[in-house]
């Protein structure tokens, strides 16, 4: 944890020594009343403040140095649904890189019982999100959305300059020749097994590239985490 995130403004006001951030702080970081420490809300400004140990808890100083927050990436992350631990990581990878927007979609070859799986509509969501802002020392998390169908999914991806899709069987194109500067991205990854025939004619169709991140087959999020990494440079 590099920086405290809050969900909400009422989480920020006071911690309970019972939460899992004021085990972390006591724990961990092993701060003690009055130092300082990177905060922010999710989705608000980030800052400097200092934490006041109280009988209780925790509580903030009011009087915050405001603090430069990384900005986000102009990138909509689509993801089949995959098994929760999985999807976990995926959240707070695209956290961690500044991702603006993840799409998780039911994917053709997928597993439908991923689709009901409670970590999609659960406050546990939220926080594998905030936790891969923590790590970043951003207050931005993605805003996460479920889609039904692939189709539905690339709605979410219209105004996207740059559309790929990585691919390891019919990729046209390296990652690493994608120029994307100062262009907004879309990115989607199918399933545990891949894309079907009919997943990559509805991709051509909408504009995408099918693109290589090389000979090896790589699990969903750890193809994710390389993609990420290519096009937040890719962006600079």
């Amino acid at each position: 944890m590099n920086a405290l995130i809050f969900k909400d403004f009422k989480e920020s006001k006071f911690l309970p020594f019972s939460h899992p951030k004021a085990k972390h702080i006591r724990g961990v970081l092993k701060l003690k009343s009055g130092d300082e420490i990177f905060a922010g809300v999710a989705n608000q400004n980030l800052y400097k403040t200092k934490i006041f140990e109280t009988a209780q808890g925790y509580e903030f100083d009011p009087q915050t140095t405001p603090l430069e927050n990384p900005p986000q990436l102009e990138i909509t992350l689509c993801v089949a649904f995959t098994r929760p631990q999985i999807a976990k990581r995926i959240m707070f990878e695209a956290a961690c890189f500044g991702v603006k927007n993840l799409v998780f979609y039911a994917a053709q070859k997928g597993e439908r019982d991923y689709l009901k799986a409670s970590l999609y509509n659960s406050d546990e969501a939220q926080e594998s999100l905030i936790k891969g802002a923590e790590q970043a020392c951003s207050s931005f998390i993605p805003n996460l959305l479920l889609a039904e169908s692939l189709q539905n999914a690339l709605k979410q991806t219209q105004e996207a300059e740059i559309k790929i899709a990585p691919d390891l069987y019919e990729s046209t194109q390296n990652i690493s020749q994608i120029q994307a500067k100062d262009k907004p991205i879309a990115a989607v990854f199918g399933g545990e097994r891949g894309f079907s025939n009919a997943d990559r004619e509805v991709l051509r169709d909408c504009g995408f590239t099918l693109v290589s991140l090389g000979r090896r087959v790589l699990r969903t999020d750890s193809a994710i985490i390389a993609a990420l990494a290519i096009l937040a440079n890719a962006t600079q």
